[in-house]
């Protein structure tokens, strides 16, 4: 082999070396990439969660005040029930069972709706974590 022919088997060579690393380089920074990427989607669907859950807890905030407005609503017309049980009317009695039905479901509605706000929050805590600690 000549001179010439060395040289350019030598430069072959290093020049396919080069484009080895190059190509091993591109792939290495396509996967940092693509795993940077994957973690955003990830910090983004926590941050969406995050919104969602927030917007169900001013729901939840409206809800309360809706419910606490009908407790108060429902305790005042159940004191306009005044007397003697004994002398009340069929019709006065039958009114006030039906009052107290309806305070007996608000208790329920109350205790539902506490139980959903403590998932929430729960939600919400669990949220936090997560985006802390970059998961």
């Amino acid at each position: 082999m000549g001179y010439y022919e060395q040289g350019f088997s030598n430069l072959g060579g290093q020049i396919g070396g080069a484009v080895e690393k190059i190509a091993i380089s591109a792939v290495a920074k396509s996967e940092v990439n693509k795993n940077k990427a994957k973690g955003e989607k990830q910090e983004l669907d926590v941050i969406n969660q995050q919104l969602e859950t927030t917007n169900l807890q001013n729901d939840m905030l409206k809800e309360e005040k809706g419910i606490a407005k009908q407790e108060k609503s429902l305790q005042s017309q159940l004191k306009k029930f005044s007397g003697d049980p004994n002398q009340w009317s069929e019709k006065y009695k039958l009114a006030h069972e039906n009052m107290v039905k309806r305070v007996e479901a608000m208790a329920l509605q109350r205790q539902n709706f506490e139980t959903r706000k403590k998932l929430v929050q729960e939600k919400m805590e669990e949220l936090a974590k997560m985006r802390g600690s970059g998961k």
